[in-house]
């Protein structure tokens, strides 16, 4: 049971080097995920992040809740989030373009932030109603799935036509 995470006290010294670690998994992870997009296309390192964080999920709900084994969970959890920078910053003018994008991002950041601030109001409403954080780490694991899933489907994007070749084919 993932429940059993949040009764775990760490001394200061412990939990000052897991968020080390933490910092050096997002750090660190930044220049491999980059190193990733130039080897791979962005829609299969999308669908592997998501896939990699769900696992991840439920890794966690699956372990025992010991002190030794936040050091290596938070290593990933870092790393998936440097992942997470990458990417998104990637994803937007290569299915969107570079013309738009500053309209383009004004409009999905508000959406995407209502979401990061109702996540963990939706867990602690699930704790609330079950006494236990797995139905709400469930959910994660849901979210990343059908995320990646959708970037599974999602049509490679086609370059968009420059001005000048477009003036030129309609004369």
């Amino acid at each position: 049971s993932s429940s059993g995470w949040f009764g775990i006290t760490l001394p200061p010294a412990a939990a000052a080097g897991a968020l080390s670690v933490f910092a050096g998994g997002l750090v660190s992870s930044r220049f491999i995920w980059g190193f990733l997009l130039t080897r791979f296309e962005l829609r299969r390192s999308f669908v592997a992040y998501g896939l990699i964080s769900a696992l991840s999920v439920v890794v966690l709900m699956a372990i025992p809740p010991k002190a030794i084994v936040i050091l290596p969970m938070m290593g990933v959890m870092g790393a998936l989030l440097g992942g997470a920078g990458i990417l998104h910053s990637v994803v937007w003018p290569v299915y969107f373009g570079r013309n738009n994008l500053g309209t383009i991002r004004g409009l999905t950041l508000p959406v995407s932030a209502l979401g990061r601030a109702l996540g963990p109001l939706i867990v602690a409403a699930l704790f609330d109603i079950t006494g236990s954080y797995d139905a709400g780490f469930r959910l994660f694991v849901v979210w990343y799935l059908i995320a990646a899933l959708a970037m599974l489907f999602a049509k490679k994007p086609t370059p968009p036509q420059s001005r000048q070749a477009i003036l030129q084919s309609s004369a």
